[in-house]
């Protein structure tokens, strides 16, 4: 299997007031065979950092393209990751990887019971209303602080998530 990590990053937005609470995301960062492939809001892609055209295909099997409102980004292991450019994304794993993922893709093994667990492998508890049970299990996914200047010139702090695969 090839093992690979997804990141998001987050940020805020003006627009409605409400946005103020929400995750719009900024890129979703696939990483696989020594590369860098990032899906950008506005539905665009860069490769170690350089943007390129899409359709896109590299030597790994790699293949990127537009499909009505969502960039695509398709592997030869299996994983598919749609995004809008905007604020919604979709992934896909075959299930040759159950068993064999964690973060926040669950572990895919079929048992939705425990998929919601933490990097030390814990069930996290899944209780109070559905914004708590899911905000306490991804927030045990954050890699960290990164700062960053907010569209209102304002200094804030954003999460990257990581969706990590372990091949065991």
């Amino acid at each position: 299997m090839q093992p690979f990590e997804i990141l998001q990053k987050q940020e805020r937005r003006n627009g409605p007031p409400n946005w103020r609470n929400a995750a719009l995301l900024r890129w979703i960062e696939l990483r696989a065979y020594g590369q860098t492939y990032r899906l950008n809001k506005g539905r665009f892609l860069t490769v170690n950092n350089v943007r390129v055209n899409t359709p896109y295909q590299d030597a790994h099997g790699v293949r990127a393209f537009i499909n009505g409102n969502w960039l695509n980004v398709v592997t030869s292991f299996g994983l598919r990751i749609l995004f809008d450019g905007d604020q919604v994304s979709e992934m896909f794993l075959c299930d040759a990887y159950s068993g064999h993922v964690c973060g926040l893709f669950g572990n895919a093994n079929g048992n939705r019971g425990d998929d919601f667990q933490n990097r030390e492998g814990q069930n996290v508890p899944l209780i109070g209303n559905a914004w708590t049970r899911y905000y306490r299990w991804g927030t045990s996914w954050r890699l960290g602080l990164d700062s960053d200047v907010d569209v209102d010139g304002q200094q804030y702090k954003f999460f990257k998530y990581v969706y990590k695969i372990t091949v065991f």
